[in-house]
């Protein structure tokens, strides 16, 4: 018997880089899990949102819904109360972290108060860079950024 497959929506902002974080999520978890990703923007979450709500659409319904950024934050919310699913939400959130299932937040957000069960704190941005199996202990890399 074949294991199903989860859903999982994507939604994005159009902002590039909450999408690399985001699709760094996603395909993390295409790794460890049999799913299929749906990408929407915001502006098609909102017609998709309506389409499954009034029963035009007959999809499988989204195990899970992520959003990157504050303007993914109501469409994300109002799928889940509409149409089913849990809520993932990548960045620091404008809205109270106990709203969503889980927040995964950089320390450099200023997050470090926010202690909730559904809070997982990082260091970085999320991406999809793998660690290299090969190493070279004569050479390293120094990264500069910031303002």
């Amino acid at each position: 018997m074949e294991s199903m497959q989860h859903i999982i929506w994507r939604i994005t902002d159009g902002k590039k880089g909450h999408d690399i974080q985001s699709m760094a999520l996603t395909k993390a978890l295409q790794k460890k899990v049999k799913c299929k990703i749906i990408n929407l923007s915001i502006r098609l979450a909102w017609i998709k949102i309506f389409r499954d709500f009034i029963g035009l659409d007959k999809t499988q319904k989204p195990k899970i819904i992520i959003g990157t950024g504050h303007r993914t934050h109501i469409i994300i919310l109002i799928a889940k109360f509409l149409i089913g699913g849990k809520t993932l939400l990548i960045l620091k959130p404008s809205l109270p972290t106990y709203f969503f299932n889980l927040c995964l937040i950089p320390y450099h957000d200023n997050s470090r108060r926010i202690k909730q069960s559904n809070v997982i704190h990082f260091h970085g941005a999320l991406n999809s860079i793998e660690d290299c199996k090969r190493q070279n202990k004569k050479k390293g890399l120094i990264l500069i950024g910031g303002k």
